[in-house]
């Protein structure tokens, strides 16, 4: 069983990573803003939880982009507080509309249910039984036209 949910945990963990992958490339190359009408956090939820089969409910997601002029990122906002074992306090609440040029720092969280809570390997336990996942990418946008967002 501890193989298993921890098999499972791994399959969530890519899952995760490759939709921060797949929104970091549309990101960085402008397709993002060229697709985008409406609301672009909700449309970077969308493509952050893709389609298919996802072993963690995609409404709990936060995530947050966060653009800089330079690589010299002094903080990225952690997405778990250990003190208080939950979300770090205004986490999931910045996002910085998307510029040709600029760094960006994409960061998404999910908690994700475990049948076996003493299987803690990331220490992140979240309340309910959940482990929190994580993934972020830091890269540079290619120099494209400024669009605005919604």
């Amino acid at each position: 069983m501890v193989i298993m949910e921890a098999s499972i945990l791994a399959f969530a963990q890519h899952q995760l990573d490759v939709s921060v992958q797949r929104a970091t490339r549309l990101v960085r190359t402008g397709a993002f803003q060229e697709d985008g009408a409406g609301d672009v956090a909700q449309q970077m939820r969308s493509l952050l939880c893709g389609s298919g089969l996802r072993f963690y409910q995609c409404e709990e997601m936060r995530f947050d982009l966060v653009r800089s002029a330079t690589f010299a990122i002094k903080q990225i906002a952690p997405a778990y507080d250990a003190g208080r074992g939950d979300w770090a306090t205004g986490f999931g609440s910045q996002f910085d509309c998307p510029l040709g040029g600029s760094v960006h720092v994409l960061r998404a969280a999910v908690p994700m249910l475990r049948p076996f809570r003493f299987l803690d390997y990331t220490g992140q336990q979240m309340p309910g039984g959940k482990q929190l996942l994580t993934s972020t990418a830091v890269f540079r946008a290619e120099n494209y036209a400024a669009s605005s967002c919604s």
